[in-house]
């Protein structure tokens, strides 16, 4: 499998947190893209998620422990999506790691900046995260759970467009509806010029 330098990229389109987090797992049953490899990775992804302002040193339990936790989480909302009822052992895990106490939030001398941090290392971070999957999970999500239309990538979101008829991840960028869209534009263009 050749990787480019944009499957790597974290995703930040699911309108969830717990969302965001299992799209670092792209292209489920496909290509399988891991984008959570290393320490770093779970670094830098709790920043660009903004969960945290600036980065914590991970452990590589920490990583286990997310990489977990992100299983169960795709379980989860896989599992609704098909119409099951989520099985106990990844209930267990999101129940158990939301018990930690979530992110901690300051506020800045001005008054008006919001600074995020981390109360007890990642044990917060995955609280926060496991936090929003229960609320989530909570909130009988319904049809405006979904997962992205493209057989590659089946990245989970949630439509919160107002009309609820999203099909795809993204339709930004390298997002898979953009993809289509362009698809559908060249295969119309060809037709007309034949």
């Amino acid at each position: 499998m050749t990787l480019v330098a944009d499957d790597l990229k974290f995703r930040f389109t699911a309108d969830r947190l717990c969302l965001d987090l299992a799209s670092t797992l792209g292209e489920r049953g496909h290509r399988d893209i891991e984008r959570l490899n290393t320490v770093e990775d779970l670094e830098h992804w709790v920043v660009e998620s903004e969960l945290l302002n600036a980065p914590i040193a991970a452990s590589r339990g920490d990583l286990i422990r997310v990489k977990v936790l992100r299983c169960a989480i795709i379980a989860i909302f896989e599992g609704i999506l098909r119409g099951q009822t989520p099985r106990q052992g990844d209930l267990r895990v999101v129940n158990e790691l939301a018990i930690a106490a979530p992110i901690g939030l300051q506020i800045e001398s001005d008054a008006q900046t919001l600074k995020k941090v981390a109360v007890e290392g990642y044990a917060c971070v995955f609280s926060t995260i496991a936090r929003d999957a229960i609320q989530l999970l909570a909130s009988h999500p319904g049809a405006r759970l979904k997962a992205c239309e493209d057989a590659g990538c089946r990245m989970l979101f949630l439509d919160t467009s107002r009309t609820a008829n999203r099909r795809w991840c993204s339709m930004v960028g390298i997002g898979c509806g953009n993809r289509a869209k362009k698809r559908s534009f060249n295969e119309r263009h060809r037709e007309k010029s034949s």
